[in-house]
């Protein structure tokens, strides 16, 4: 574009809608910026751009940045430029320089798009940006792949009807051709769907070639300027099939650039350079009555304008060149001055707006497609374990596709599905489809559900009535199913017949178990003959006393109740003259207790009886 052009650009509507959060951000201008995170814009001063006309940002579902450029330069979220980022073929004086298009079913590939200047080499070209690299900032690992030229200073990008696919659109130079590509989740198809209808775009040189092209956010219109014809072209726009039709000039004034539409996409919003801004209703009916509903609906304060861009609050922005502020349309959605043109509408000092104003993917502000959203009960599982999943999917879909890899079962149309379980050790992407009567959403998420091997079966080994487990991180012994207090330790020493089973834990969590039945006969299984104890029953206080079998050495002491707990513990030393060992047991509860002595590598049992 030449340098004796002014930039202005609009935003639409009142109050904050919900359009998706990957609109978040903006950068633009010389060194300005907005955040829109709080529901109204914020000045930015942190960015890097110094462009005069196409920019394009692009943020996350949750509105954190993820990249912006100017068509030559690509600079990631720390303001740095990716590796591979410079040198990109879009220029700075081209009305949509750049457009950042997701990739459908990815949430790390982007396409950025770029067109030259005037008609120039190179014309319409993509990139590839992939945010899984430089540890989230992201790399450029494709670059400057030609589609098509000579092409005009046109781009612009809307979803496919009944489909996550996303069509976009240029138009060829001096022909009558527009070119749509669409992009799918396998990626771009270079094969054009080439329509030739309305207006051959050339002319004075190639100064044709400037000035805006946009599609409704309903996907139902598409608008080019025609900027040295004074006109703008409205189309019917199919968005199953990425045809337009049926074209009707709208004549103006002065050179025509920026468009823009209201978010229910009923009325269209276009700029004169000389600081006009006219408005179409489009429901008007016939052609005729849509042309003679044009109504000028403001008159910044600038000599020229440039660009309207909607934004995430539903207002369209108007940029105006050398200033500080931009202007907004407040209420795009009201025909006639009841849409509400300001003047000054926010501020970007200390940075100033030139000709241009982001270029985005249009569905962003479509409020009828679903935007797809899901939580998982669990997000990381052992295997063999299943998963719920909950649809917390805004604008109320109708249909739901659930994609399950690794599971069973492997898809699932409920809104809410479970159990989603999962038989193998892995790592697992979820997709969800929404559908509603006007669109589709798709949200994968990558390596969203983790699954851990299950550790192997516990070994159990039996010494006496002490049962040993295999080595594992963590132990939970149960008898008859039921956990036993206390009892976390490799081993575990048994008083009674029943089940016991060892629970064994990993560092994951993860658990697997082993039960054996142990059979206790009768007493005189624990009364081991090498020592004896007297008075037995007791009343507490009894002695120990030792056969001549036993080699002395040191010797623990431990009794249990009949739940497995341990009362009552101690270490003695004992040698040829004390072979006895008297005990207080002090006030324990009448019943049946066991006593266990452990000497070197001997473990010994005995009953005790307690009385009142």
């Amino acid at each position: 574009m030449k340098k004796y052009l002014l930039f202005l650009a609009i935003v639409s509507s009142s109050q904050f809608l919900n359009a998706q959060m990957q609109t978040n951000i903006w950068y633009f201008g010389t060194f300005a910026g907005l955040d829109f995170s709080s529901g109204s814009p914020v000045s930015l001063t942190n960015g890097q751009l110094n462009t005069a006309e196409g920019c394009a940002t692009i943020s996350d579902a949750n509105g954190n940045l993820l990249f912006y450029s100017s068509g030559a330069i690509v600079y990631n979220k720390d303001h740095q430029i990716m590796p591979n980022g410079s040198g990109l073929n879009g220029q700075y004086s081209s009305s949509q320089s750049t457009l950042a298009a997701p990739m459908p079913g990815s949430d790390s590939i982007y396409y950025l798009f770029t067109t030259a200047e005037q008609a120039g080499p190179f014309g319409l070209q993509y990139s590839i940006v992939d945010m899984s690299l430089q540890g989230g900032l992201g790399d450029v690992t494709d670059k400057n792949i030609p589609l098509v030229e000579p092409v005009g200073e046109k781009l612009t990008a809307v979803q496919q009807t009944g489909t996550n696919n996303i069509w976009i659109v240029t138009h060829e130079y001096y022909t009558a051709n527009f070119y749509s590509y669409l992009l799918t989740d396998t990626g771009l198809n270079t094969t054009p769907v080439v329509t030739n209808v309305g207006s051959i775009h050339s002319g004075f040189g190639t100064e044709n070639a400037i000035g805006y092209m946009r599609i409704s956010p309903d996907g139902k219109h598409i608008t080019a300027a025609i900027s040295r014809n004074l006109t703008f072209e409205l189309f019917d726009f199919d968005a199953s099939t990425g045809i337009p039709s049926n074209p009707l000039l709208l004549p103006v004034s002065d050179y025509t650039y920026g468009i823009e539409y209201s978010r229910n996409s009923k009325i269209l919003y276009a700029a004169e350079f000389n600081n006009k801004i006219y408005q179409y209703n489009l429901d008007a009916g016939s052609p005729a009555e849509i042309l003679a509903s044009k109504t000028l609906v403001g008159q910044p304060s600038a000599i020229e304008i440039g660009a309207l861009q909607m934004g995430p609050d539903g207002k369209i922005y108007v940029v105006k060149n050398g200033a500080n502020n931009l202007g907004a349309i407040q209420e795009p959605d009201s025909l006639g001055l009841a849409c509400d043109y300001s003047d000054n509408a926010c501020s970007i000092s200390p940075n100033t707006g030139i000709e241009g104003l982001p270029n985005f993917f249009v569905s962003f502000f479509n409020p009828n497609v679903p935007q797809t959203a899901f939580t998982a009960s669990e997000t990381a599982v052992c295997e063999k374990f299943c998963v719920s999943f909950h649809d917390s999917s805004t604008n109320n879909p109708t249909a739901w596709q659930w994609i399950f890899p690794g599971a069973s079962p492997a898809s699932s149309t409920d809104q809410n599905p479970s159990p989603i379980c999962y038989d193998e050790p892995g790592v697992y992407d979820v997709t969800l489809i929404t559908t509603i009567a006007t669109g589709t959403d798709t949200l994968t998420l990558p390596d969203y559900i983790t699954v851990f091997e299950t550790p192997a079966f516990p070994i159990i080994t039996q010494n006496g009535y002490t049962l040993t487990s295999s080595a594992s991180d963590s132990y939970q012994w149960q008898q008859d199913a039921v956990d036993i207090l206390g009892a976390t330790n490799q081993s575990y020493d048994v008083m009674q017949t029943g089940f016991y089973t060892v629970v064994v834990s990993d560092a994951n969590g993860c658990k697997n178990s082993t039960t054996e039945y142990i059979l206790i006969s009768g007493v005189d299984e624990l009364n081991d003959a090498s020592f004896n104890i007297f008075p037995n029953p007791t009343s507490g206080n009894f002695v120990i006393h030792l056969s001549d079998a036993i080699s002395l050495h040191d010797v623990s002491l431990r009794i249990f109740n009949s739940l497995g707990q341990i009362i009552y513990t101690s270490n003695e030393s004992l040698n040829s003259m004390s072979s006895e060992y008297a005990i207080q047991l002090g006030k324990v509860s009448p019943g049946i207790y066991l006593v266990e002595l452990k000497t070197g590598n001997t473990l010994l049992h005995r009953k005790l009886t307690v009385v009142n």
